[in-house]
């Protein structure tokens, strides 16, 4: 286990493997970005969770990990990307503990990738997103999902 969060949730493992293996992962649900720019990494505020996080979300149904990356950088931060500006990392394996929308403990992958920006748009709070920053990897700024955090550091 690389790391846990307060509520049990466990980053298992960070998988080193080519993009296009995985359509083998069982139970890839997820891609999540870590956007850098001048040495710091962005990290977005969420509404519901009440902390810091990098951008990323569910895959939607007929898109790729990387068009999901792509578009939840977009509509979480205003960043707009070409889906061949991203790079790909690896694959996250998860333990998650139940939530009201899952209520069983289950294992889950992500995909991890990493982008250089060097132009950024101004950000426009939204329904799920409150605020926006460029974090150095040591300022104190609030709660920051520490799964995250650790992400950052191993891209």
């Amino acid at each position: 286990m690389l790391i846990e969060d307060k509520q049990g949730n466990q980053l298992l493992a960070l998988i080193r493997m080519q993009e296009a293996q995985l359509g083998e992962l069982v139970a890839l649900t997820h891609a999540l970005v870590v956007a850098r720019r001048e040495g710091r990494s962005l990290l977005v505020f969420n509404r519901r969770r009440r902390y810091w996080e990098l951008a990323g979300g569910m895959i939607d149904p007929g898109e790729t990990a990387r068009e999901c990356a792509r578009r939840e950088l977009e509509e979480e931060s205003g960043i707009v990307c070409a889906a061949g500006a991203l790079r790909f990392v690896g694959a996250m394996k998860l333990l998650l503990q139940p939530t009201e929308y899952q209520p069983e403990v289950r294992v889950e992958h992500g995909a991890l990738y990493a982008v250089e920006i060097q132009q950024v748009a101004p950000f426009v709070e939204n329904e799920e997103i409150a605020r926006a920053c460029w974090w150095d990897g040591v300022e104190a700024i609030g709660e920051i999902a520490v799964i995250d955090a650790q992400l950052t550091q191993l891209v």
